[in-house]
């Protein structure tokens, strides 16, 4: 059976809403210097939300592709410690 793997780093809703806004709302410049933050965290997974936008979207995809799931609404996820 294979064991997922652990899930580094976590961020409150109130969080991800800053995030997401700033992502919007400051442009490329902000996006990827947010990319190279969360990548240099090394993370498992990453897993965007529609709110936080198609620019900011590609750019986790380009930059972190085995890291990077695209999430659709409905889709559930299941992680395992």
């Amino acid at each position: 059976m294979l064991t997922p793997p652990i899930v580094r780093f976590t961020f409150t809703s109130a969080q991800l809403q800053v995030l997401n806004k700033k992502l919007r709302q400051d442009g490329p410049e902000i996006i990827q210097s947010t990319v190279a933050g969360i990548k240099s965290m090394k993370p498992d997974y990453i897993v965007p939300t529609h709110c936080t936008g198609f620019e900011a979207n590609v750019a986790f995809s380009r930059e972190m592709p085995n890291e990077f799931v695209l999430n659709t609404a409905g889709t559930q996820y299941t992680f395992a410690a």
